[in-house]
């Protein structure tokens, strides 16, 4: 916390998760509160995560061709212009929903590039010897920004839809401030390329990136059961937020119930690293999705 580009760099990523906590919980009651039909909401929140997926294929090879601090500061840019004409929208009666619907994908999309751009800035502005503690400084900040998220967006809807909106803008346009600059940012030798290893095209740098993954037994199974695990997780969260909403909950509620994922993350991240000694990884991991199945049904009935 020494080193300045690095405190930039944690604050905008601060700013911009809980702009994503946030969207997590205004998304589904927004859409669900104007159509009434938690079908579409559902699809809503599918396409947009659909949308970053397939972003995400290109986005890490986007980010090793442009300056990481510049695709940052772009995407928190574009992600603040995008909520303020969402809430302009939300202004007028008889606004296209699906116009909304268009841009609230089109802002989930653009959250694929915030992954490998942080990724990028702490390799580049750490020390060697302390990524471990600046990544676990960096999943903390994501997990605190979950668990605020959530029930600040829940009290802002219950205010107006378009006060959690504008605050949500103001949060991604902030980010963009602090995003650190280049001269903030000096190259590690461990994180130095050459020129030539940017020669090739975006689409051969990605399909070259899978390859390597699914290359590897290892990678490529723990690839497959995070995209597999993801789904229900996902499709619980909205499920939770759409059911207690038609019960007539209130929105700073629901913010409470969906903190609770983040809460959770926190909490048994005391406990991963001794349990990652005593039990193998693959059996941990099993437990941990046998874990999820039965308290979901629990939870259900």
């Amino acid at each position: 916390m020494n080193t300045p580009g690095y405190q930039r760099l944690i604050g905008a990523m601060a700013l911009n998760q809980t702009g994503y906590a946030m969207a997590a919980v205004v998304v589904p009651l927004l859409i669900f509160d104007v159509t009434g039909n938690p079908t579409l909401t559902g699809l809503v929140s599918g396409l947009g995560t659909g949308a970053l997926v397939l972003l995400s294929l290109l986005s890490g090879a986007v980010t090793d061709r442009l300056h990481a601090s510049r695709v940052l500061r772009v995407v928190a840019l574009t992600q603040a212009i995008v909520w303020f004409v969402i809430a302009g929208l939300l202004t007028f009666e008889g606004a296209s929903i699906w116009l909304i619907a268009g841009l609230v994908i089109f802002a989930a999309a653009l959250g694929a590039f915030d992954a490998p751009s942080e990724q990028s800035l702490i390799k580049q502005i750490v020390a060697p010897n302390d990524l471990g503690s600046a990544n676990a400084v960096a999943h903390g900040r994501e997990s605190a920004a979950e668990v605020l998220g959530g029930p600040f967006a829940g009290f802002l809807y219950a205010i107006g839809p378009q006060v959690a909106v504008i605050v949500q803008g103001v949060a991604h346009g902030i980010a963009s401030i602090l995003v650190p600059p280049k001269t903030l940012v000096s190259r590690n030798r461990e994180s130095t390329e050459d020129d030539d290893a940017y020669s090739s095209s975006i689409i051969k740098a990605a399909a070259d990136g899978f390859r390597f993954v699914f290359s590897h037994p290892g990678l490529r199974g723990i690839t497959l059961v995070a995209a597999v695990a993801n789904i229900p997780m996902s499709a619980f969260i909205l499920l939770l937020i759409l059911s207690f909403r038609a019960s007539g909950n209130s929105a700073f509620i629901i913010g409470l119930i969906s903190a609770s994922f983040g809460l959770g993350v926190i909490v048994g991240s005391f406990f991963a690293g001794e349990l990652t000694k005593r039990i193998s990884l693959g059996r941990l991991g099993a437990l941990a999705l046998a874990f999820f199945s039965g308290s979901s049904g629990f939870r259900v009935h």
